[in-house]
């Protein structure tokens, strides 16, 4: 943040109460000053302020860094952690996967103004597949070969 000393203002107002000395040398106390007294002592305050509230700021501002980065790095530490555990239960159940695309076949219906899969009759825009020997398991497809030959 900027600091409010220095600014365009700033000068401006520099220049202003020059003058005002200049005239109080000339005419002594001007009318009026009460007002310059107070609005001088409530600029004077609130740059005292904002220059609190602007280290504050920088504090904040350093500690929100170092927290970006702390995340940054658990957040690698825990997709590590995601991979190794997808990996080793992948391994240790023989999950059945190819590093080569399988060709694979899907076989649709129309007939009584209606889209029918193999098994069943689309009745909405998707239909999520189950498992029509077990129910509506949520693992589809099967891994382990309970269905069938993987």
């Amino acid at each position: 943040m900027e600091p409010i000393i220095g600014t365009r203002t700033s000068q401006r107002l520099a220049e202003l109460r020059a003058t005002v000395r200049k005239y109080q040398q000339r005419y002594g106390e001007l009318e009026g000053m009460a007002d310059i007294t107070k609005a001088n002592s409530a600029l004077a305050s609130r740059q005292r302020r904002y220059n609190q509230l602007a280290v504050e700021y920088e504090r904040i501002r350093n500690k929100l860094e170092s927290m970006t980065s702390e995340v940054e790095r658990i957040e690698c530490w825990l997709e590590f952690c995601l991979e190794d555990l997808i990996a080793r239960t992948r391994e240790t159940h023989s999950e059945g996967w190819s590093p080569t695309p399988v060709l694979g076949y899907r076989l649709w219906a129309v007939g009584n103004d209606a889209l029918h899969g193999v098994k069943m009759p689309w009745s909405g825009r998707s239909l999520t597949a189950t498992c029509l020997s077990r129910g509506g398991d949520d693992e589809i497809p099967h891994t382990d070969g309970r269905c069938g030959r993987l």
